[in-house]
């Protein structure tokens, strides 16, 4: 359907379905080809889909957005991705997560805490200093409760002056109920617990 569609695939390969101006096949001679204006690509025999890649007439995954190389999928049910992938929003995984290369979270910017204010959890890492000078932190929960049972964060301290202090208690559990002075350089890591409503100290450094 569409002008010049299948020019060239129309005398070779057999039951395909081109539709767009001069839409062509991934492979002219091969069968059961898909191709929706040269962007997206498929196999009617595989029930599979490509988008943005135009030679490859047989996707690896289900989904297979340019010309990644699939090592670790069976191809069932799958989304293979060449490149990048951005989220602007929440991501849910309800199987593994295999990473083979490296993981990196993006740090927020400093954050002046005040005793009354507390701590959000906005971010994996948490940038904070007291605001206008040492604080130790009254407000109830001291740190928001997480937006997921099991959430991680780091604190990370950013002034030796201005420091912040975190107590045992108040949505809070400590390692041997031990206060925390979040100094420069100092990272404390927890982790949020719904069902005990509560963070939970994984560990800290100075």
């Amino acid at each position: 359907i569409g002008y010049k569609a299948g020019d060239t695939h129309h005398s070779n390969g057999a039951q395909a379905i081109l539709i767009g101006y001069k839409a062509e096949a991934a492979d002219p001679n091969a069968d059961n080809q898909i191709s929706i204006g040269n962007t997206l690509y498929g196999n009617t025999s595989t029930d599979r889909i490509l988008i943005g890649f135009s030679t490859d007439s047989s996707p690896d995954a289900t989904v297979e957005i340019g010309n990644g190389t699939a090592s670790s999928i069976d191809g069932v049910n799958d989304l293979l991705v060449a490149d990048d992938i951005e989220v602007d929003g929440d991501a849910f995984i309800e199987g593994s997560l295999n990473v083979a290369g490296s993981t990196s979270w993006t740090p927020s910017v400093a954050t002046n805490i005040t005793a009354g204010g507390g701590i959000i959890a906005s971010k994996s890492i948490v940038r904070v200093a007291g605001d206008g000078g040492a604080i130790d932190i009254t407000a109830n929960p001291q740190i928001a409760d997480g937006i997921e049972d099991g959430q991680l964060v780091m604190i990370k301290g950013t002034s030796d002056t201005n420091t912040v202090q975190l107590d045992d208690g108040a949505g809070l559990s400590l390692t041997n109920g031990e206060s925390f002075i979040i100094g420069n350089k100092n990272i404390i890591t927890l982790m949020y617990d719904s069902v005990d409503g509560e963070w939970i100290e994984l560990s800290r450094s100075y």
